[in-house]
């Protein structure tokens, strides 16, 4: 371990971040690097594409309670702004990790270099000195993303969504040598790229040493808020998975999504929900064993999805509109995310706020890992409310 004082003595040498150090600093935007690199005359040829503008989104569709009251953390988010997103092309760029970035002058590309801390904290920051980066002669597009190998919603809709990008600017797949992404051993992350036409002799797959530099490097950008997803990313998913075959599906299943495989957030009186919604005619379902082509055309035939908050639910976005979506929150961590996107496709949207589970250490342990009862009258009340008979 490299003391800050020697780690700061190493970073002002005046040397490149792949000979001893880190990068000699971040732009804060890709646009400003391109700006600046115009003005200096470079001879790179970089290219830069905006494809979406920047939009402010007004939620008209409002989540209904047994009260009546919006939550708060719903409150909050009735309107938000996305970000303009782009594809760039960086000659001789590279990346590091699932989470930086680097331009040919050494920087860093803060809107594209996503880290769980402010970019002068950014852990690239942190090194006195990098993995050699290994030279690729030829064409390599980042797909990987902060977080993005092991968790289906961060695939969905942060990896795959890049891909989209690459096709609106009229790249294909056979223009391309190699895909830097997540790692992606799990069986949704070789079915979607099975899919999409990716194969995986032109994955290479990254870790959190990784380093590699590229004759073309291609950046699509980053969706935005993570949880925050805009309409363009849940077109994309529908229009690659969604086939004719699952669009003229009868969306006239009930469906209880358990998380009784999750490690945390379980519902404790499940086995009582469970058989309270039976007599809806509601079916228990496990995601867990399903292949994704299976989850899809699931939800593709759902009427009603009752679901505690969870990964999951990111199988919403393939639902029919109107479809109806109970979603079901610890009192600890109610978060909005589902509800952002139920405004897109968009269903019809209610949530329940449970009970804490009281053998909760709340000093010890994360928001989001607590479990949590939901009361069989207020569930009894949503449904009234939501005509489900």
């Amino acid at each position: 371990m490299v003391s800050s004082s020697w780690l700061k003595l190493i970073n002002d040498l005046p040397l490149s971040s792949e000979i001893l150090g880190s990068p000699g600093g971040f732009y804060a935007s890709t646009l400003e690097w391109v700006a600046i690199d115009r003005l200096a005359q470079s001879q790179i040829d970089r290219t830069y594409t905006s494809i979406y503008s920047k939009n402010i989104i007004v939620r008209t569709r409002l989540p209904k309670t047994v009260n009546g009251e919006i939550p708060p953390e719903f409150q909050q988010q009735l309107q938000t702004e996305t970000p303009e997103i782009f594809i760039v092309t960086i000659p001789e760029g590279r990346a590091w990790s699932d989470c930086a970035i680097i331009t040919p002058d050494d920087r860093l590309l803060a809107d594209i270099s996503k880290a769980y801390a402010p970019i002068e904290r950014h852990p690239i920051f942190q090194k006195w000195k990098l993995r050699p980066a290994s030279y690729i002669k030829g064409t390599v597009v980042v797909l990987a993303v902060l977080g993005g190998g092991h968790n289906y919603y961060h695939w969905m809709f942060e990896v795959l969504p890049r891909l989209s990008l690459l096709f609106a600017s009229h790249i294909g797949i056979d223009d391309i040598d190699y895909f830097f992404l997540n790692n992606c051993k799990l069986s949704f992350q070789q079915e979607t790229l099975a899919i999409l036409g990716i194969p995986m002799e032109k994955v290479i797959e990254c870790n959190k040493k990784s380093h590699i530099k590229a004759r073309k490097l291609i950046v699509p950008s980053l969706s935005g808020n993570t949880f925050d997803v805009p309409a363009w990313v849940c077109n994309f998913l529908r229009s690659k998975f969604l086939n004719s075959e699952i669009k003229s599906s009868v969306g006239d299943k009930r469906l209880y999504v358990s998380r009784t495989d999750a490690a945390y957030r379980k519902l404790l009186n499940e086995e009582e929900i469970i058989d309270f919604l039976s007599r809806y005619g509601f079916e228990d379902v496990n995601l867990t064993s399903m292949s994704v082509t299976a989850q899809i055309a699931l939800f593709a035939s759902a009427e009603v999805v009752v679901a505690p908050h969870g990964a999951g639910l990111a199988n919403i976005v393939f639902c029919h509109p109107e479809t109806k979506l109970v979603e079901l929150f610890p009192p600890t961590y109610v978060k909005p995310y589902f509800w952002f996107l139920s405004n897109h496709i968009p269903l019809d949207y209610y949530c329940a706020i449970g009970e804490a589970d009281p053998d909760t250490s709340f000093g010890k342990s994360h928001s989001y890992t607590h479990n949590f009862y939901i009361d069989i009258n207020k569930l009894s009340e949503v449904m009234i409310i939501a005509d489900i008979h």
